[in-house]
């Protein structure tokens, strides 16, 4: 039941044609289950709630997105499910440390090369 749930939360996260905010409950009553006998199953077999695991595949989602789409940052949020670029710029720096533009930064900064005459290494 747990893996079932698993694949449901990324299912949902990862489509980008699904509606980006769900619930934990709805998806529960989809597979015939009560939320509270979700939470327990999950969090017993995975060891985080269920919360939290959503948080984390969102989390990985914007990543993907800032690295390598050329969304803005406003159009990464709504694809995460965030109400507003605001709350979606916080979360993203409790999560990550940085904020969505410093982290696209970072990321640009990691991907240039450098020619072999300057270094002799691609970095």
């Amino acid at each position: 039941m747990s893996r079932d749930l698993v694949i449901a939360i990324e299912n949902r996260v990862n489509n980008d044609d699904e509606k980006p905010s769900f619930n934990f409950s709805d998806l529960c009553k989809e597979l015939g289950i009560s939320s509270g006998y979700g939470h327990r199953v999950f969090k017993k077999v995975y060891g985080t709630t269920p919360l939290h695991f959503i948080d984390r595949e969102k989390y990985k989602k914007a990543q993907r997105l800032l690295e390598y789409s050329g969304n803005s940052i406003e159009e990464v949020a709504y694809m995460v499910g965030a109400a507003n670029v605001s709350i979606f710029s916080k979360q993203f720096k409790k999560w990550s440390g940085y904020s969505p533009s410093e982290y696209r930064k970072q990321i640009i900064k990691k991907r240039s090369v450098r020619s072999k005459n300057q270094t002799g290494y691609f970095e």
